[in-house]
């Protein structure tokens, strides 16, 4: 329910022309707060390990890379794969306390991977943009 209400919020900014700077990054951190939040119950409810944490916890990371680098402030590289991945993380999350655990685990593992491949590969995008300007 949560995903498809963000789906249709965006859906619906972006359609009546309401979209703003503010809107766009205010959607982002509470998507981020979401996944860091669901990531962490799921952990204490022993229903996934501590191998979770660093796939929901990405955003923040990148964050850190991004204010270490010196590239915080420079447009973040979005992916096509992006939105699609975050949508996989979500519903996985929200499945890992709906399904068996059998399939659940494969299911946040298969995310999780994605999730850090994505932001590995947004990073390398930005720092190759980055040497050739």
């Amino acid at each position: 329910m949560p995903v498809s209400l963000d789906a249709l919020d965006g859906y619906l900014a972006r359609r009546m022309k309401q979209e703003s700077e503010f809107g766009a990054l205010f959607d982002l951190e509470t998507d981020s707060l979401f996944v860091a939040l669901t990531g962490l119950i799921l952990v204490d409810k022993q229903i996934a390990g501590t191998w979770i944490l660093p796939a929901v916890y990405m955003r923040y990371f990148y964050v850190l890379v991004l204010l270490s680098s010196r590239r915080y402030g420079q447009p973040e590289k979005r992916t096509r794969f992006g939105p699609a991945v975050a949508v996989f993380l979500f519903i996985s999350l929200i499945a890992g306390f709906l399904l068996p655990e059998t399939f659940a685990i494969p299911l946040l593992a298969t995310a999780s991977f994605a999730v850090v491949f994505s932001f590995a590969y947004s990073f390398v995008m930005l720092v190759s943009a980055r040497q050739n300007h």
